[in-house]
């Protein structure tokens, strides 16, 4: 990896760099997508964290357990968050659709 690194590379270069040989395409997608869901989720007030948990922790077939599973692909993953996205109340489908100030890691 080190013989791998540009001497004129700036730090977000390298950290770009090193993301891409230490994770896969499909394991940064899926970081990202969980980012992405993570920022949601620290926007909603109480009561729209309470419907949030309630819905998630609802899905049928266990959709939460491919959220939490390290290894799920990230259609899977978009999958879950496609039916958390149906199945939640308004407040929290606001707050998933509103645009994301996060940049997803390169």
């Amino acid at each position: 990896l080190a013989d791998a690194l540009p001497l004129d590379a700036d730090s977000a270069a390298l950290t770009r760099i090193g993301r891409r040989a230490v994770w896969s395409e499909s394991a940064r997608l899926n970081r990202s997508l969980h980012l992405y869901g993570l920022d949601v989720l620290l926007g909603l007030d109480l009561a729209s964290t309470r419907s949030f948990f309630d819905t998630f922790f609802g899905l049928r077939g266990g959709g939460w357990r491919t959220m939490l599973d390290a290894d799920a692909s990230p259609l899977a993953t978009a999958g879950v968050m496609a039916r958390m996205l149906t199945a939640a109340p308004w407040s929290v489908r606001r707050a998933a659709l509103r645009p994301s100030i996060r940049t997803s890691p390169s």
